[in-house]
Order: C-alpha cells, then structure tokens, then sequence
C-alpha cells in the first residue's frame, strides 16, 4: 500500500480536476444547449451526468486527501527515523541545523506528492486533453489555444527558474537564522541583564519569501490578462455558422476558469523549490562526526587554544584539576555555554583538550554538564535526579533535596495516606516547577553524580538571595573534592574561586 499510494493518490488528484473541469465546460454547453435545443432534447440525461459528475469529484476529492496524506505521514516517520538513525551519536555544530533536516525538510519531501506532484500533473494533463479536443473539435481555435498553452508554459517555467535560483539561497538564510535564534534563546535568563542585546534578524529571510510572493502575483496577474485577450480573440474570429453552437462555448469557458484550474498551480512552486535543496541538503551530514565516550577517571583537564566551533569569543587555555573551581565571565552571547559543553565533548571545539595529560576527544562520562536551564523530565522527581546516577539512594536523593532547601519536594514520610513524594509526577504533565527549583535540581543532579568534573552553567540566576547562599555554600563544599568550573554572571561574595577566566 504505501509503495502504490503516491500513484493512487495522484490518480484520484486527476480525477478530481477532471471531474470538477468536466463539471463546468458540461455545465456551458448544457445550458446553452438549452438555449436553442427543441423539444425533443432530452433534459434529464446531461443534468444526472452533472449530479454523477459532482459525486465523482467528492468522493476522489476525500480519497484524494486520505491516500496522499496517509502516505505523507507514513514516508515523513520513515525520513524522520532514517535521520535520527545517522544523527544518532553523532555531534553537531548546532541543533538548528538538524531540526530543521527534522522539521522543515523531512516535510518538504513528504509533502511533494500532496503539494506539487498532484495538482501540477492534474492541470498540465487537462491542458493536453483541452488541447487534443481543440485540434479535433474547433480547429478554428487551434492557433489562439496552442498560443494560450505556450505561454502558460512561459509562465510557468519562469517561476520553477526563478525559484530553483532562490532555493539554496533561502536554505542558507533560514538555517543561519534558526541558529541565531537557537543561541539567543539559550541566553534567555540574562536577557534582562543587557539592554544592548542582538536580537535574531529575519528581515532577510521574509524579503525573500515577498519576493517569490510578489513573482506568484505577477505570474497570476500576467494569466489573467492572457485569458482576457484570448477570449477575446476567440469570440472576434467566429463564424457566423457557429454563434448557435453550443460546443463553442467550451474552449472560452476553460480559458475564463483557467486562474483557477490551471493558476493555482502557480502557488505550488515553492513545494518545489523546497523539495529540491531539502534533497540535497537532508543527505548532507558533514556537520557531524562520530561521538565516541571517554570512560577513565578524570584527574586533570587541560585546554590549549580552545574554543567551541562557531564562537565568537577569543581561543582560551586553563587547566582544571579537583580541589579547585575555575569562575567563567562573560557578556552575553560571548559563548559561556557552548565553551561548557564543547569541553565537556557535547559539541565540536576547536584547539587541544587534554585529559589526565592525553589528547582525546569525545564525551566525557566522567565530568557532568548541568544547562543554564535544565531539561525537565515528564516524570518522577525520582527519575529526575536519578538521570545523573541510576543507583542513587532514596536517602541521599532527600539530603541532597533538603540540602538545596527544596524541603517542599522532601520525601516527608510514606504512609498509605502519604505517598513517597519522590513519586510524584513533574514537568509537563506533573508539578510545574520555577526556574529557581529547576536550577536547584540541575544543580541536585550535579551532586549525586559519582562524576570528578562540574560545569554549571549560570546556576544562581532566578534565585533569591537566600537560595543562592546555600548554592554558593554547596558549590564551595563541591569543589574541595571535584574540579568545578562556573559560567555566571552574577558573583557571590562567598563564592571561593581559585582562578578566573574572561571571555571576551
């Protein structure tokens, strides 16, 4: 079924077009049949042809849309889990890029049946059939009609051109602005901290889409005034013999409906245009190399001339031993977070990273990397924290809870009355937590984890000073035993730093 569906679908496509111009070049000459028909004409035949007509083209309509959709959902699955198979351990340059491989182009191959395919075989098909009938049946019409089809065929041809020309173009754009947004977004907890902040810019990417708007426009405009000048053409050479045939009617009637069975497909041409860079591009995966993991125990990590691919800040060199705690300073949008997760292996970088003296890349099991907004999990406060360390006690998770002075999340007791509150359900489905608990259970994750190095990203944004205080103090105790790095830019007093970096 789904190898056959894209054929039946398209065969339904025709014939709801069919069915549904049929319907109209039928309906004028019946009527002006009707007109100079005698008694014995037979009224009912042509008007049940007409009722048969119409439930034709509802019915292929519905089975149209069911087949074709089913098979863009089923061919969309398999684009989608054929990418997530090659993306899978891999590292990217940017998650932008690949979500749109995952959003925008999965759908633009999909959908090229539905969106383009269809309707352009269907009118192009009706177009030969009307031209077929011409040549037959009016050839005093032949010359104003094949001139008509060559133009739409100018006209159409003009846009695929000048859309093909736009389409890497506009590929290019949007993916450059996905990744600016993507970096801004990632920045939102310090937005207020900055009144001259970048703002992601798309005033390119829609001067685009006005552009190929304003050449569809034309393009229907441009048929419009060809279907004018053609009826008029047509109605100027015919013969006196004829203005009582009803069959003439046929041809200027097509032409007048043509903005709509044949015009519509103007719109179309961007189905294609995104079909054709989605199918080069999805293929492309040179933004990706193989993730490997690093398993050893991590006593010292050194960086020389280091920096992740894509930053906007200067390469830096430190090096990180336990026992220490390494403050990370920079504006907005510098790069703190990407520096975060490039060393610990997250993300490419850029330079020389040296574990325990050796050079080696990939993830770093050994070292744990808490988001400047961490992720959330709809389920249990329990599977939360365990992500971090799967045989963590229920005991030490409630310490470590309290610790944190998130006592309201605290197992409190387990009767029958009183479930373990490390059951209960949060995030999307669950308990709402603020910004200041999800920081506080990043940070819960960092201290249950068996891990020798800490990167936190901005832990005491959105914390009241109190809580901060019992941040600043868990931090403190943390880098006694660990190699801790921070990226913030708010500095407690009480935070006991060894050494500093600034971006810049």
């Amino acid at each position: 079924m789904q190898i056959k569906s894209p054929w039946l679908a398209l065969f339904l496509a025709i014939v709801h077009a069919f069915s549904g111009l049929t319907i109209l070049l039928f309906s004028s000459w019946f009527i002006a049949a009707c007109a100079v028909a005698g008694t014995g004409f037979n009224y009912m035949l042509p008007a049940v042809l007409i009722r048969a007509l119409a439930l034709i083209r509802i019915s292929s309509g519905y089975a149209q849309m069911w087949v074709g959709h089913s098979h863009l959902l089923n061919l969309l699955a398999k684009l989608r889990l054929n990418l997530f198979s090659k993306l899978k351990n891999q590292l990217t340059f940017t998650t932008g890029i690949e979500s749109d491989k995952l959003t925008f182009q999965t759908e633009a191959i999909a959908s090229i049946w539905v969106g383009w395919v269809s309707q352009n075989a269907s009118a192009w098909l009706a177009m030969a059939v009307l031209t077929i009938f011409t040549v037959l049946q009016l050839p005093v019409f032949s010359f104003a009609w094949i001139s008509f089809v060559l133009v739409c065929a100018v006209i159409y041809l003009y846009l695929i051109v000048i859309g093909i020309k736009a389409a890497k173009r506009s590929l290019a754009i949007r993916q450059e602005l996905e990744c600016d947004i993507e970096h801004y977004v990632n920045a939102a907890p310090i937005w207020h901290m900055y009144q001259d902040i970048e703002h992601p810019k798309a005033g390119e990417y829609f001067k685009m889409n006005r552009q190929h708007q304003n050449s569809q426009d034309n393009a229907s405009l441009w048929l419009l005034i060809l279907c004018f000048v053609s009826v008029v053409y047509l109605f100027s050479v015919i013969q006196v013999s004829q203005v009582f045939s009803p069959v003439i009617l046929v041809l200027p009637m097509a032409i007048m409906a043509a903005p709509d069975w044949f015009g519509r497909i103007f719109a179309t041409q961007t189905r294609l245009m995104d079909y054709i860079t989605s199918v080069k591009n999805i293929k492309d995966i040179s933004g990706v190399k193989p993730l490997t993991r690093q398993t050893c125990k991590i006593s010292t990590i050194k960086v020389s001339d280091f920096a992740a691919q894509g930053a906007k800040h200067k390469p830096v060199s430190f090096l990180l031993e336990p026992h220490s705690l390494l403050l990370l300073q920079g504006g907005s949008g510098v790069g703190k977070s990407r520096l975060l997760q490039a060393i610990s292996g997250l993300i490419s970088y850029t330079g020389k990273r040296q574990i325990n003296g050796v050079e080696l890349e990939g993830v770093l099991d050994d070292c744990i990397y808490i988001e400047q907004s961490p992720y959330c999990l709809s389920a249990t406060l329990r599977d939360n924290i365990k992500l971090a360390n799967a045989s963590v006690t229920d005991d030490r998770i409630n310490q470590v809870l309290s610790q944190l002075n998130l006592s309201q999340l605290e197992l409190k007791g387990s009767t029958a009355d009183k479930p373990n509150k490390l059951d209960q359900w949060i995030g999307e489905k669950g308990r709402k937590l603020s910004g200041g608990e999800l920081k506080r259970i990043g940070l819960a994750r960092a201290m249950v984890s068996n891990a020798s190095m800490i990167l936190l990203d901005e832990p005491f944004e959105g914390l009241d000073q109190a809580n901060i205080t019992h941040v600043v103090n868990i931090i403190n105790t943390l880098s006694q035993t660990k190699g801790v790095i921070v990226a913030s830019h708010i500095i407690p007093q009480q935070l006991q730093s060894t050494s500093s970096l600034q971006l810049s």
